[in-house]
């Protein structure tokens, strides 16, 4: 799902309306559980004439939002990796450091979404505020969600944002990347 909500995240970037964009919750894969058609004929598309509007700049964080967010502590930071990244335990290689942001709070991309036989789905506003609360994440707190690129990161920045209307969540696009390369400071087990 992480691909759908990036493009999600992407369209409602460049000023595509909540009302114009939609996510299949749980992908092709829900939709040939619950038995509707597909096809495997050629398809050859036509060229198309959408054209970006108005960035919203609302839900995108910037290195120095992020900075000033952490010095500020007005804001909560949800990481998105898997718990071995957040803990520092494991380090993908485009990262100069391990860990995770300071005082950041682990959402990892397997509590995003619920398998249902072969499809992954979001859930019920109700069941992530259960979830928030066991990571201890405030659902109405100003956010920012990041991950290594703001891949993983979008599917968090979804469940904030749309399912749960925090529309003070944004997307640290950036990410650990970004961050650690700059020589940022992170916290978690030494490397």
């Amino acid at each position: 799902m992480d691909m759908a909500t990036r493009l999600y995240f992407q369209l409602r970037y460049f000023g595509e309306p909540r009302d114009k964009v939609a996510i299949l919750n749980g992908g092709v894969n829900a939709w040939i559980q619950a038995g509707f058609p597909v096809s495997t004929a050629k398809v050859t598309p036509t060229k198309g004439n959408w054209a970006a509007a108005t960035e919203d700049k609302a839900i995108l964080a910037s290195l120095q939002q992020v900075k000033e967010g952490l010095q500020g502590g007005k804001d909560q930071f949800i990481d998105a990796r898997p718990t071995a990244q957040f803990l520092g335990i494991v380090k993908k290689p485009i990262n100069k450091t391990g860990g995770h942001l300071p005082g950041a709070r682990s959402f990892p991309t397997d509590a995003i979404v619920k398998p249902v036989g072969a499809a992954h789905e979001f859930m019920s506003a109700d069941d992530y505020k259960k979830i928030y609360a066991e990571f201890n994440i405030q659902p109405d707190a100003p956010t920012v969600t990041y991950c290594n690129t703001g891949h993983l990161a979008s599917g968090a920045w979804f469940v904030s944002h749309e399912i749960l209307g925090n529309k003070n969540s944004k997307l640290y696009t950036g990410s650990m990347i970004e961050w650690t390369n700059l020589g940022n400071p992170t916290v978690g087990l030494p490397q």
